[in-house]
């Protein structure tokens, strides 16, 4: 319950600015809640970091942020990479 309050408070937290910290929340996959939550906001986020979680992949659905242009995860070497290098 408290990772679910501090991914909550995250997303709170992300509208109306440009990064969504998401880094150090234990998640396993793509909180589907951060597409509803963040509906008005999906032009704005530029920066999404996932460091610090257990994720196995990152989601296409990332795609949906339009601005997008970094995301920071431990699932690759460099701490950031431009979103294009998730396509499948």
């Amino acid at each position: 319950a408290k990772d679910v309050a501090r991914v909550s408070l995250r997303l709170e937290d992300a509208k109306g600015e440009t990064t969504l910290d998401l880094s150090g929340c234990k998640l396993t996959a793509i909180p589907v809640a951060m597409f509803m939550v963040l509906k008005k906001d999906l032009n704005d986020i530029v920066v999404v970091d996932f460091s610090e979680n257990e994720l196995k992949k990152v989601s296409p659905k990332l795609s949906k942020f339009a601005s997008l242009k970094d995301v920071a995860s431990h699932l690759y070497p460099r701490k950031c990479m431009a979103v294009h290098s998730y396509d499948d």
